[in-house]
Formats: structure tokens, sequence, C-alpha cells
């Protein structure tokens, strides 16, 4: 089987459940274009990688992809297509930049009033 039929075979299993899969269908449809009709055991992490990688690709939507990927990867593994998953290590999630502020009671007090703090 080759990565393009996976594809399109995956993509009919997830909507014939029900769901829309716009999106998912995409990326893997852009995976498979990007590797080419190879027979689906040859994809290599290298390829995969590329693919995550791309131009412009944010580490949300990287982690997106590769959850995506591995999905994909893991259904054809359950049905004796592929030996193992073709995945480089999942990239860390973003650190959190955010330091929220907790106001004292008595700054909420003055808050409320609409007395400046």
């Amino acid at each position: 089987m080759t990565v393009v039929e996976a594809a399109q075979i995956y993509v009919e299993r997830k909507q014939s459940l029900g769901l829309s899969y716009a999106t998912s269908k995409r990326y893997l449809l852009s995976f498979s274009k990007q590797v080419g009709d190879i027979p689906l055991p040859q994809v290599t992490t290298l390829q995969v990688l590329q693919f995550l990688n791309g131009h412009r690709t944010s580490t949300v939507t990287w982690r997106n992809k590769y959850r995506l990927l591995e999905k994909f990867f893991e259904f054809w593994q359950a049905r004796g297509e592929l030996l193992a998953l073709p995945l480089p290590p999942i990239r860390p999630a973003c650190p959190q930049t955010f330091i929220p502020y907790v106001y004292s009671r008595t700054e909420l007090r003055l808050l409320l009033r609409g007395n400046a703090i």
C-alpha cells in the first residue's frame, strides 16, 4: 500500500465516522504529496521530520501534525502495514511566558470603587 492510498483510506474512514476531518485531511494529503507515492513502510523518520519542519511552522502546529501522523501510523501499524512508527522525538511544548498577576483584596476593592491603584 502506498502513502497516498493509505492517506485516502484513513481520511475516508474518519469521515465515515462522522468527523469533518478537513484540516487533518489537508495535512495528510500534503504529507503524502511531499513524500511521494512510495510504499508506506518505506517512509523514513527524516521524511516525517522534513514535513513537520515545514516553512514557518509554529511549535503548536508542529505538535498537532505530529499527533496526526502518530495516529495515522498507529492505525496502519495495528493493521500490519507498518512494523515501526517512523516518527522523530516529539518537540517539547512551548514554555509558558505569561506570568499572571494576582491582585490583593485591597487592590480589588480600589479597582471596584474606581480608584487608581
